[in-house]
């Protein structure tokens, strides 16, 4: 394996505060098909490609959905105790990203919120929706208050919560 190529890129997180990372990305140099390596440790701080650490991405999503603060307390938050300084429009990407990777882990942890459901559950369906613009379906076990599933929904026509 040679170096491809090096790259850097600023780096934002909430154990580490803003740095400038410089990655070295090796390949074989001889094939044209071989994917280049980044770095191992930059690559368990920050998702490829991107700028805003995971730590950074967990802390703004637990603010909003679990402490329910808005995006400008998250905000002043981040800049009074870390000196992180984000716009609001970074904080709601931050969020969408948040979702989306919580979404990817319920559903490769699916086979084992299903073993421990141990097939003992009941089915709770709940739906809103806001005036032509669409809603959102959820089932959830009612004995443990577990959201199974949780889905957008253009009505609450039955054909769309089935």
């Amino acid at each position: 394996m040679g170096i491809v190529k090096t790259q850097r890129r600023t780096v934002i997180t909430l154990a580490e505060g803003t740095f400038e990372a410089h990655e070295t990305l090796k390949g074989c140099t001889r094939e044209a098909d071989c994917a280049p390596v980044g770095a191992e440790q930059l690559a368990l701080l920050v998702p490829p490609r991107q700028r805003y650490g995971y730590d950074l991405i967990v802390h703004v999503g637990l603010q909003r959905y679990l402490a329910g603060k808005q995006r400008d307390e998250i905000r002043e938050q981040l800049s009074v105790h870390k000196g992180i300084e984000l716009s609001a429009g970074t904080v709601s990407n931050l969020c969408d990203r948040f979702l989306q990777m919580l979404e990817t882990l319920h559903l490769l942890r699916a086979p084992y919120l299903r073993a421990a459901l141990d097939g003992a559950w009941s089915l709770h369906i709940d739906a809103t929706s806001d005036q032509g613009k669409g809603g959102l379906a959820i089932g959830m076990d009612g004995f443990r208050g577990w959201v199974l599933m949780a889905t957008r929904i253009p009505t609450e026509a039955g054909e769309n919560i089935r």
